[in-house]
């Protein structure tokens, strides 16, 4: 795994408020994908890759040039990267509205991409509510609590990267209505996923159940209760509105860098092997 920056040094209610403005902030960059790729079945043409080189939540290549629209979460800006991840342009959205981001995102792309103009329109899906969404402007008022999101996308990429390349697991890759990022395990071969055994794994900043950034690990179909066994390491399973085991972030803080990064591989390894099991009961 690669090396786990230390997480813990902002204030849990700072993080929560900034990761409301990255949510909607992010909202910019599946508007650019809506718009300019061709849509599929599971709208994963939507979701976002985490870039380590540019340490920023990106879209997929957008258009023959393959250029991509990214968010940094550490300085909460955009910017539209080359093939080859080099910055061709940016905007500081401190200060600036949802509205002024879709614009600049939208010309940009026609501009420096030499994409079709077209009008990037805020994407459908329902999230928490926030001041930015009637046109507050994003303030970048807590450098320390982005810094924070930033390096849990980033621990969190690279935990579930090599969870993913050891069970032949899916891409990982972060989905903007719920703002995790995540990879799936397929257990059966059937195409329909309501009914193809799979193991969902990956992390949350936080959520309207739990505000505060967790990692979780999802058997589905969801097993009973009396199914799951005990977790061989840290962590509890949650049976309350879904079926997961759950390891919160605020669990680990006390640790250095290389104990949190070892806590975190250790519960995800058991969390996995444990859903497995309760799937086969």
């Amino acid at each position: 795994m690669r090396s786990w920056s230390l997480i813990g040094q902002a204030e849990n209610s700072d993080v929560a408020a900034a990761r409301l403005q990255l949510h909607w902030a992010a909202q910019v960059v599946p508007a650019a994908a809506a718009a300019h790729l061709e849509p599929r079945p599971d709208d994963s043409h939507r979701n976002l890759g985490w870039s380590d080189e540019f340490c920023a939540l990106a879209s997929h290549p957008l258009g023959p040039s393959e250029v991509r629209l990214a968010l940094r979460p550490e300085t909460l800006s955009l910017h539209l990267l080359d093939e080859s991840g080099q910055d061709l342009s940016s905007l500081e959205l401190d200060g600036a509205t949802l509205d002024d981001a879709h614009a600049w995102a939208g010309a940009q792309l026609t501009e420096r991409a030499s994409l079709p103009a077209k009008t990037l329109t805020r994407v459908e899906y329902e999230l928490p509510a926030h001041p930015i969404a009637a046109g507050q402007p994003f303030k970048l008022d807590d450098a320390g609590a982005f810094a924070e999101l930033a390096h849990l996308y980033q621990n969190a990429h690279a935990a579930l990267e090599a969870v993913s390349a050891e069970h032949g697991g899916a891409a990982v890759r972060i989905w903007p209505h719920h703002f995790d990022i995540a990879t799936l395990i397929a257990l059966d071969a059937s195409p329909d996923p309501e009914t193809a055994r799979s193991i969902g794994v990956g992390m949350t900043p936080g959520d309207g159940g739990i505000p505060t950034p967790y990692f979780y690990v999802t058997p589905w179909p969801y097993p009973s209760p009396e199914a799951l066994g005990e977790l061989e390491s840290r962590g509890s399973w949650n049976t309350e509105g879904w079926t997961g085991a759950v390891l919160r972030l605020d669990e680990i803080l006390s640790q250095d860098a290389a104990q949190q990064a070892t806590w975190v591989r250790d519960f995800l390894r058991s969390a996995v092997q444990g859903s497995r099991t309760a799937l086969e009961r």
